[in-house]
């Protein structure tokens, strides 16, 4: 059912060319548990394996956003193809589509953008490193957290979908202690594709959030 844990028969049904993600994401795997041993076989079934991180499994957050961009139509690769050749690795999105908006909260920097320009759907990049490279606040190498942008409250707080949250795929709350705390580094939300990016209906969004967890750790 729409919106409710879903049960898997060993598939998961491929997002669409210019497909909205958010509601891609709500139709079809949201509330999925990575304990599932139906969903985590429809996730090897993607090439998303070993994904119980509870028993040492790998963390799929940017994998799992890699699946749903790609078939999305997005193409992943960057200047040095560094995207294409780990898709797993959260810390290398933030080279991904054009910058909307950069901050970090554990230094209250804002590196570009404004987060009223921020859209639904938007990719958002956590980093734990608090050190940034350079002026223009590229990451250090190291782990992070990936997933898609519902909104942005006043506070900064950012609402945000995705897998790996808390060990499933559900809607998260991230307020500014909880970066700090998380990801020293801050974020990066980038616009992967205008053209496929569609408004997100007010009532997926409605119901996507009536359950937000607040956030944890998802590396």
């Amino acid at each position: 059912a729409i919106f409710a844990a879903v049960t898997f028969s060993g598939s998961i049904r491929t997002p669409k060319e210019g497909e909205d993600p958010i509601t891609w994401i709500a139709e079809n795997v949201y509330g999925a548990d990575e304990t599932d041993p139906d969903f985590q076989k429809a996730m090897a079934g993607i090439g998303i394996k070993n994904i119980d991180t509870k028993t040492g499994g790998d963390p799929w957050c940017a994998s799992f956003v890699a699946y749903v961009l790609e078939n999305m139509g997005v193409d992943l690769t960057v200047p040095d193809d560094r995207i294409m050749k780990n898709k797993a690795g959260s810390y290398n999105y933030q080279f991904l589509g054009d910058r909307i908006y950069d901050y970090n909260p554990s230094t209250d920097t804002t590196y570009s953008g404004k987060k009223e320009d921020v859209k639904a759907g938007d990719l958002i990049i956590f980093n734990k490193k608090k050190d940034r490279l350079n002026t223009d606040g590229d990451f250090s190498y190291g782990l992070g957290h990936a997933s898609f942008v519902v909104r942005v409250e006043d506070d900064g707080t950012i609402i945000a979908i995705g897998g790996n949250q808390k060990n499933k795929v559900q809607t998260s709350r991230y307020t500014p202690e909880a970066i700090k705390d998380l990801y020293p580094g801050g974020y990066k939300i980038n616009r992967i594709n205008t053209n496929a990016l569609k408004e997100t209906s007010p009532e997926v969004i409605a119901e996507i959030t009536k359950g937000m967890v607040d956030a944890g750790d998802g590396i």
